[in-house]
């Protein structure tokens, strides 16, 4: 998607791209003194260096649609993440469901992204209230 951009503002084309806009269009002079239709509505080198600069600040903002785990949240992960927990006393043989499966902080245990696995099968053994699902 582009964007033909004809105000005379340098922040518009970074919002162009916040919204998906992958190429600016923009008129550019040496001077706007200069004669000629298209002066007067373009930007000179200062206020392009403006723009461009905006624009990958935008960019920059916006991230990426990779998830990158920072060296703080590294440090963090394993006590803000969460693990499948039994939320009641679970007898062997039980099956597990979402009456008796929960997820509890820290992620120490199984994520639980792989609950699927065990809602619908019986237990291998007993598990006490709050006791991680292994």
């Amino acid at each position: 998607m582009g964007y033909s951009d004809h105000s005379s503002n340098v922040i518009t084309p970074s919002i162009a791209v916040a919204l998906g806009c992958k190429v600016v269009e923009k008129h550019f002079t040496l001077s706007k003194k200069l004669e000629g239709p298209d002066h007067k509505a373009s930007l000179e080198p200062q206020e392009l260096t403006q723009m461009v600069s905006f624009i990958r600040d935008t960019e920059k903002m916006m991230g990426s649609k990779d998830k990158i785990i920072t060296k703080s949240e590294q440090k963090t992960k394993l006590l803000v993440r969460k693990s499948l927990v039994a939320c009641k006393d679970i007898k062997k043989g039980e099956i597990f469901s979402d009456k008796n499966i929960t997820t509890k902080r820290p992620g120490i245990g199984i994520t639980p992204f792989k609950i699927k696995k065990f809602l619908g099968k019986k237990s291998s053994k007993n598990f006490r209230k709050d006791q991680f699902i292994k």
